[in-house]
Formats: C-alpha cells, sequence, structure tokens
C-alpha cells in the first residue's frame, strides 16, 4: 500500500468539498429559477384565462350550444388577440366541452380534485398536464354569471421552446427541456 502525503490527502478532501458546495449551489439556484419562471408563467396564464373569461360576455349561452361552435369562438379569440395558448372549455364535472385546437376529446386525470375544487374555493388552480402527449402547464378559472358557475375555461401553454426560452430570459441560464 502506498503512503500519500498529508498534503495530498487535504487536497483531495478541499476538492471534493468544492465540487460538493458548487453541485449544491448549482441546484438550489435551478430550483429558485425554476420556481420563479413557472410563477412568472402561471401569472401570465392566469392573466390570459382572466380575460378570456372576462373577453367573453356571452359565454353562458355558448356553453348550451355545440362543440364545433365553442371551439370555433375559443379557436377565433386567440386569432383575433394573437395569442399562442390552448383553450379548453370544461362543464361544470370537470368534462372537456371543447378545446381551440381540435375536436380531439381530452381526459384531464383529478381535474376535479386539483383543479375544480381550488378554483370553487377562490384559489389559484394551475399546474402541468398532458395534451396529445405533450407536457403543458395551465391556468383553471371559473366562468360564472351572477355568482352562479356555469363551466370553466383553462387556458394553457406548451412546455417548449418557447416555455425554455422564457424560463432562460429570467433565470439568465441556458435551459434545455427533456421529454420522454
Amino acid at each position: 500500500m502506498r503512503f500519500r502525503s498529508l498534503r495530498a490527502r487535504l487536497l483531495d478532501v478541499q476538492s471534493v468539498l468544492v465540487v460538493g458546495l458548487t453541485v449544491a449551489t448549482l441546484t438550489v439556484v435551478g430550483v429558485i429559477a425554476n420556481r420563479a419562471v413557472g410563477d412568472r408563467i402561471s401569472a401570465d396564464l392566469e392573466r390570459s384565462r382572466n380575460t378570456v373569461v372576462a373577453s367573453f360576455p356571452d359565454l353562458r349561452p355558448l356553453f348550451g350550444t355545440d362543440e364545433a361552435t365553442l371551439c370555433n369562438v375559443l379557436a377565433s379569440y386567440l386569432q383575433t388577440h394573437g395569442r399562442r395558448e390552448l383553450l379548453i372549455a370544461l362543464d361544470t364535472s370537470g368534462r372537456v366541452v371543447a378545446r381551440s385546437d381540435t375536436f380531439t376529446p381530452l381526459a384531464l386525470p383529478g381535474i376535479a380534485a386539483i383543479w375544480i375544487e381550488p378554483t370553487l374555493r377562490g384559489q389559484p388552480a394551475g399546474g402541468y398536464f398532458a395534451v396529445d402527449g405533450r407536457p403543458s402547464q395551465g391556468e383553471l378559472a371559473a366562468a360564472e354569471a351572477g355568482g352562479t358557475v356555469f363551466g370553466f375555461v383553462l387556458a394553457a401553454a406548451p412546455v417548449d421552446d418557447d416555455w425554455a426560452a422564457a424560463l432562460a430570459k429570467v433565470s439568465e441560464q441556458d435551459i434545455v427541456i427533456l421529454s420522454a
């Protein structure tokens, strides 16, 4: 067995400490940056969501129409206002009634407990979910008239290169999103 000097052992310990502290610092900074960007994107989606609900004074009668009409109104709104978010209309039970991008059905697991119940309690309801296998971040708002909730509108943004660019802008770091 080879004898190592005290200097070599101290250098090894010091190297391990520097690497460990660097990794810990980068991890903490990454978590803080992700949280800040998530909050910022959620705030943007919340503004979009509230604008959408406020922009449709005739939203209540639209919930009584067919899916195609509601889908066309949502898509027309996005096109008119130059928005790229996905808008999803849900009935009071959380069933997707229409979406602004397609007529394809969309299942949102746990929508009642995770999204609708907090919204009805006046709390913000948002988070991540999959749309056609692609990750998205969304915010839910109650569509109501006279204090009666007649449905919900979900504004969602895809977690993609634009989302990563917003994250990079806030964190001032390069961001790469990996998804399966």
